[in-house]
């Protein structure tokens, strides 16, 4: 259990270590020996090339295509790898509306960057006209939002952001 520190940080905040599927099937092979196949059936492509790619804000009409779908270990691997993506094409700080898995809070709050957290994002909650401003300011100061981070409905107590309002304001960002 020494190294334990060492994988419960990759595993546990940013998702990219072994999955349990794969040390599933690691172990079955533990007396072998032998190599085994990182790309478990069922686990997924996690190759650092595919999660590279990405193509921002394809047309909305566009059909979904199987290049559109990237897999990963985890969920946390999924939040962690499109973060690095969107951060490295957009510089700015990341902003992040409703409840967080205290590990996207972590990842998201070491930003360089800088970060932003709205807590409760449902209707009574009025997220949508504290981030105007907010958005606003950044405008002022020749900077531009990396991305809006929101679960959809947010977990654990399923409320939803208006995506409308939402839209409008990063189109209005966007002019």
């Amino acid at each position: 259990m020494a190294k334990a520190p060492g994988i419960i940080g990759v595993l546990q905040n940013v998702g990219t270590g072994v999955s349990a599927r794969l040390s599933e099937y690691l172990l079955t092979q533990a007396d072998t020996l032998v190599e085994v196949p990182f790309n478990v059936p069922g686990d997924g492509d996690v190759s650092v090339e595919k999660s590279k790619r990405f193509r921002p804000r394809p047309p909305q009409n566009k059909a979904i295509v199987p290049d559109d779908i990237y897999f990963h270990a985890t969920g946390m691997a999924a939040i962690y790898r499109l973060h690095v993506a969107l951060t490295h094409v957009r510089k700015g700080p990341v902003v992040a509306l409703g409840a967080l898995f205290h590990g996207t809070y972590h990842l998201l709050s070491e930003f360089p960057d800088g970060f932003k957290h709205f807590g409760q994002c449902n209707a009574q909650s009025g997220v949508t006209d504290k981030l105007e401003p907010y958005l606003q300011e950044e405008a002022k100061v020749g900077h531009k939002v990396s991305y809006i981070f929101v679960e959809f409905p947010s977990d654990p107590i399923l409320v939803s952001v208006d995506l409308k309002r939402l839209r409008q304001l990063e189109e209005a960002a966007a002019t």
